[in-house]
């Protein structure tokens, strides 16, 4: 649902609402402002529907980008839940949260004075508490009881995640990348490095957004479903002064490695060869064999 505009700075932006609600119940598993509509923000919407009211067994949704996009699929398929979209041009298959939405617009929003709202928190705080206190507590016409009275009264078929952290690898972000020859690989133009072991082959990366701006936090990397290595950013300056050797080959010189004791001076004398044999000197010389006379010559 579109929002109303606050003010960031000197600019207003558009908010937008996302909401899960439960079909039997009408209860809202989580709803939220965000300043975009994109999978970035349903992913946490998502995300904390799941962790605060459990795993449905189905999500139902529009064909908007977002949710025919990869990685919510990705998302649905690893909490195991089936993942269905309406039919186009049906908007009154999601009638009962398009119902919700103008609830929000006619008992919400008509409370506030959005030129108060000082921040994004600020606005989703007052939601979150008039969603809690109002819509979640009122009576339902159609259920003769309030929401939350009847999602409660269903708790036994809820499936929660014991485990918020194991919750938090669903989530994560999963790009495919191949790892190049120095088993390094680029994630939005950011270098990482890996293990050798892992170079010339394909990965799958998983990571959190944040972890990007973040250089001490490593990416994971996956194969067959299975964590084989981390990812870390390349650190440049540290990488420019580490000391390269040629393929095969140690670093130093021959004599630096038999005897390391020897000095700069005796090195570099060392390196000068030894005197040989010069072939110009043979040429400016007398030749020590004469050649033969030609025949016929007296």
């Amino acid at each position: 649902m579109f929002g109303p505009y606050i003010r960031v700075g000197k600019s207003k932006k558009q908010t937008y609402l996302l909401a899960f609600i439960d079909d039997a119940s009408r209860l809202i598993t989580h709803g939220q402002f965000f300043f975009s509509q994109n999978f970035s923000a349903l992913r946490v919407a998502l995300k904390e529907a799941v962790l605060r009211r459990g795993v449905p067994k189905m999500i139902y949704t529009d064909n908007g980008k977002v949710y025919r996009s990869g990685q919510m699929a990705v998302v649905c398929a690893g909490l195991r839940c089936s993942l269905i979209h309406t039919e186009p041009f049906t908007p009154t298959a999601k009638g009962k949260v398009e119902r919700f939405f103008h609830t929000v617009r006619q008992r919400f929003l008509t409370r506030i004075d959005p030129t108060q709202i000082k921040s994004l928190d600020e606005l989703n705080l007052r939601f979150w508490q008039w969603l809690e206190e109002d819509y979640q507590r009122k009576l339902h016409s159609s259920l003769n009881m309030s929401p939350l009275d009847f999602f409660m009264s269903q708790a036994h078929q809820i499936t929660l995640f014991s485990n918020p952290e194991l919750l938090e690898e669903y989530f994560l972000l999963r790009i495919t990348r191949k790892v190049n020859h120095d088993a390094t690989l680029s994630v939005e133009t950011i270098l990482y490095e890996t293990d050798q072991r892992l170079a010339n082959s394909r990965v799958e990366v998983r990571y959190e957004p944040e972890w990007l701006s973040n250089s001490a936090h490593p990416l994971l990397l996956y194969r067959d479903g299975r964590k084989v290595a981390e990812a870390w950013q390349v650190n440049f300056y540290d990488n420019s002064h580490v000391k390269r050797k040629g393929p095969g080959r140690p670093p130093g010189t021959a004599l630096e490695r038999v005897n390391p004791n020897l000095t700069t001076d005796s090195v570099a004398a060392a390196k000068v060869p030894a005197p040989s044999i010069s072939f110009a000197r043979f040429r400016e010389e007398e030749p020590l064999v004469k050649p033969p006379e030609a025949a016929g010559d007296a």
